[in-house]
């Protein structure tokens, strides 16, 4: 905006905009002001006057939002986010694998643990009922409750991890007898 002084009796007078005002010269409250930026009023060429002469930075988790900056203009602020590939540990984050999930991170910033309700492939989880009792379809170790999971559960005798015959637990996650499955009876009688 271009000033100018006209003095005429006694009057400062400006022109602006092609818009004539004449001021009292004795009145210096009518004296054309300065926009200061960060006295919190907007004036001048300020397009946003938040108090202070600082550029902020949009609040954890938003992932867009409008600061004033320290010229007292509108900008688009600094974000930070679960999901932007840095880790907030200041905001608990574990790690940050940019909003995916990772073998060593869950998409929601936390490291995965079996348990807690997320299902994450790439961590080895098979399910995950966010908690850890075995038998109620997914077990502790985060596998589908069935024989050859690793973990005993109810009409189970043994669970080795798989099923194998012939090592220390059947296919069947029930006791080897004389004469059932691939159990050799003979070898029992002469251990015997």
């Amino acid at each position: 905006m271009q000033i100018r002084k006209f003095i005429r009796l006694g009057c400062i007078c400006i022109l602006a905009f092609l818009s004539f005002a004449c001021k009292d010269a004795a009145d210096p409250g009518l004296a054309p002001k300065l926009a200061v930026c960060g006295d919190a009023v907007i004036e001048g060429d300020e397009g946003c006057d938040d108090g202070n002469a600082t550029t902020e930075s949009c609040t954890y988790g938003e992932t867009e939002c409008i600061v004033c900056n320290s010229e007292c203009k509108s900008i688009y602020g600094d974000t930070s986010y679960c999901g932007d590939n840095l880790v907030q540990t200041a905001f608990n984050e574990a790690c940050d694998s940019g909003g995916e999930d990772t073998a060593n991170c869950d998409a929601d910033c936390s490291a995965p643990q079996c348990g807690d309700g997320h299902r994450n492939v790439l961590a080895g989880e098979a399910c995950d009922d966010g908690n850890t009792v075995d038998g109620d379809g997914c077990d502790s170790n985060c596998t589908v409750t069935a024989c050859g999971n690793g973990v005993i559960t109810t009409g189970e005798d043994c669970d080795d991890g798989n099923v194998e015959n012939g090592d220390t637990c059947p296919s069947t996650c029930l006791l080897a007898t004389c004469g059932s499955l691939n159990n050799d009876c003979l070898a029992d009688i002469l251990i015997a």
